[in-house]
């Protein structure tokens, strides 16, 4: 709309994360593989794909399992870079599972996830999957982020809210985001299946907006728009998308 407003020729061909998701009927083909019995609880922990933030929030991911171990019959899986899982060992006790680069077959299985900010908060909604989003950073930026107010400029962090533009996922950021918090929050979603109600209706609405409800996927349609384009048949034209981007993206 905001370009269509400036005069351009702008069409909403709808985000390719709703065509990567798996089937939901997989989602107790995956709780079997995972080992996760009919009545336990399964919580998917995703700290992040920089060092930075591993630093920053696996050791607080962590502790939190630890405490909710202690009160609901949960298991863990942390879902990783395959790049990153010696490093992100460290950080958890051989007790929870570590899988490489099966985040979003995590996010489906799991009954609450625990994410880091940034595009894994969007993959979670379009799965499904009840979360809390979570994000701190050093002291130099936590106290530049104070005084610029940027705390009050910016309302929402994760993704799912900016798309809504309301609080529909638990938040918890810089001086919030500790341990107890964590898994107080999380605690909440395990318990309280009004509340994962509500989410599970906010993603339903984000689906939407992502574009769900389109005829056409947003690969399809952006190599017919290609086509229109060039004059060359849709085919050849997504054959063309595919062979010359990298392979993560070309499956």
């Amino acid at each position: 709309r905001r370009l269509r407003a400036r005069g351009c020729d702008a069409e909403w061909v709808g985000h390719p994360l709703l065509e990567n998701r798996p089937a939901t009927a997989r989602r107790d083909e995956l709780r079997r593989e995972f080992g996760i019995g009919p009545e336990e609880r399964l919580v998917a922990l995703l700290p992040g794909s920089r060092k930075s933030e591993l630093k920053v929030l696996a050791p607080r991911m962590s502790a939190a399992a630890e405490m909710l171990r202690r009160e609901h019959q949960a298991k863990f899986i942390v879902a990783s870079p395959a790049a990153l899982i010696p490093l992100v060992r460290g950080y958890f006790p051989a007790s929870i599972r570590l899988v490489s680069d099966r985040a979003a077959d995590v996010l489906l299985a799991c009954d609450a996830a625990l994410v880091k900010t940034g595009t894994a908060t969007l993959e979670a909604a379009v799965l499904g999957a009840p979360q809390v989003a979570v994000y701190d950073f050093g002291w130099l930026c936590r106290i530049e982020w104070l005084l610029l107010w940027m705390w009050k400029r910016i309302p929402f962090i994760a993704m799912p809210n900016i798309v809504l533009q309301r609080m529909a996922v638990p938040e918890l950021l810089g001086l919030d985001c500790h341990a107890e918090a964590l898994a107080l929050a999380l605690g909440d979603l395990l318990r309280d299946d009004l509340q994962s109600a509500r989410m599970a209706a906010d993603y339903e609405e984000i689906r939407r907006q992502l574009g769900a409800a389109l005829p056409i996927g947003a690969t399809r349609r952006t190599a017919e728009i290609l086509e229109e384009m060039l004059g060359q048949p849709a085919t050849e034209t997504l054959q063309v998308i595919t062979t010359k981007t990298s392979p993560k993206f070309s499956q």
